[in-house]
């Protein structure tokens, strides 16, 4: 089952639904702002208890 989390993106603050799987825990991925298209970087963790913790980040930070 997908997880719906509201993200603002790091460029144009817009704020949208993103849908996160469960089993990406403790990856890294890139999705694009739904929109301007910007690529987002998706850092998922999980924290321990079975729930998931979202940063989001331009692709182009270091």
């Amino acid at each position: 089952m997908l997880d719906e989390l509201e993200i603002e993106c790091p460029y144009c603050g817009a704020t949208f639904t993103a849908l996160i799987e469960p089993d990406d825990a403790d990856s890294v991925y890139i999705q694009d702002c739904e929109i301007c298209c910007h690529p987002i970087r998706f850092s998922v963790r999980g924290d321990g208890g079975g729930g998931l913790h979202i940063e989001v980040a331009r692709d182009d930070d270091s």
